[in-house]
């Protein structure tokens, strides 16, 4: 049983290392979605990278990204993709 436990762990590490950073804390835009605070209005911008996350509006980052989705009231609308 100890060896398993060893090899899991060696490989759980070598996976974690060999992870890139991404720009956004989120994999879909359906999760930043979630994710976001909504008591004023927002938006899901997704990266180069294939990552998503959330800003408030007006304050978008400065990596290259595009907006896909606006929240201004209770409702999502997402934008052309």
């Amino acid at each position: 049983m100890g060896r398993v436990v060893a090899v899991a762990a060696t490989v759980y590490a070598a996976a974690s290392v060999a992870a890139p950073p991404t720009l956004g804390r989120y994999a879909t835009d359906r999760a930043a979605r979630r994710g976001a605070v909504t008591d004023g209005a927002a938006v899901v911008v997704a990266f180069a990278d294939g990552s998503f996350d959330w800003f408030p509006a007006g304050r978008l980052p400065d990596a290259p990204h595009r907006i896909v989705a606006r929240r201004n009231g209770r409702a999502w609308k997402t934008t052309a993709r």
